[in-house]
């Protein structure tokens, strides 16, 4: 379980962005930023909740302190062999991320109770036993921990986006930890239907969070924001959005009313061609 980070402290800002304002940043990121290896990524993150919804009901009562636990994968989550299990905190504006990687069936079995050793045994990454590490049994503990909290928390809600993420190509920009990532496409199911609406409805409905050719542009950094960052946002008139995913979809099933806009031709798309 080497290669990747398993735990953040930062602050994300997001900015939910038009087509015009995604085209200016863009822009503006040529010599600063550039495309990760991945390209362009499907995400999918499966949310854990209890059935009344209390760990998404209390994080947008907008209180110091919230949390959320989530399953993570690149690529459709049906089809992955691997999996993140998310534990995300937020305490006075500051993120706090801890996770594990495992395969994803080992993930199914730890959140569903199995033990996360027990777990990781059942249901290795690749031949033979994952090298469980002390910071891995650490995390997996605070995420039971969580779990505890909670009791009944079982898979509620997906959330499906693809994602282009930045890295820094300067010293100034890499000091300060600067990471962009765009999401567009972003959408989401309800795990948790009603006898009614899994009747209904196909399993593959979804509802959709932006226009076309709208992007959520999500800022993660250590420390403040380049000057050059805010310059262009306050050219471009691009202010903060609480907008969260798991939030808005959860008020889209809430409400019964999924926002799905029209599929017309994004300004995007128009600009592109003219």
């Amino acid at each position: 379980m080497t290669g990747f980070i398993e735990t953040f402290e930062r602050k994300e800002i997001k900015y939910r962005l038009s087509p015009e304002q995604l085209i200016a940043v863009e822009g503006a990121l040529a010599g600063r930023l550039a495309l990760d290896g991945f390209g362009a990524a499907r995400i999918e993150s499966v949310y854990y909740d209890t059935p009344a919804w209390e760990v998404i009901g209390r994080s947008m009562e907008k209180l110091l302190y919230k949390e959320k636990l989530r399953v993570r994968t690149y690529g459709p989550y049906e089809q992955a062999d691997e999996a993140f299990v998310e534990l995300k905190k937020k305490l006075k504006g500051v993120v706090y991320k801890r996770r594990v990687r495992m395969s994803r069936r080992a993930a199914e079995a730890f959140l569903a109770g199995a033990g996360f050793e027990r777990a990781c045994g059942l249901y290795p990454r690749s031949a033979g036993a994952d090298e469980l590490r002390d910071t891995d049994v650490q995390i997996a503990r605070e995420i039971e921990g969580m779990m505890g909290r909670w009791g009944n928390l079982r898979p509620a809600l997906v959330t499906t986006c693809v994602r282009r993420a930045f890295a820094p190509t300067t010293r100034e920009d890499a000091e300060c930890g600067l990471r962009l990532t765009f999401d567009g496409q972003i959408g989401y199911r309800n795990l948790q239907a009603s006898p009614y609406e899994a009747r209904t409805r196909p399993r593959s409905a979804r509802g959709l969070l932006l226009y076309p050719g709208e992007a959520l542009l999500e800022v993660k950094c250590q420390g403040p924001l380049p000057r050059w960052l805010l310059e262009l946002f306050d050219a471009e008139r691009i202010y903060p959005s609480s907008f969260s995913k798991y939030g808005s979809a959860y008020e889209g099933i809430r409400s019964a009313q999924p926002f799905n806009p029209p599929a017309i031709l994004p300004a995007y798309e128009r600009m592109k061609s003219a």
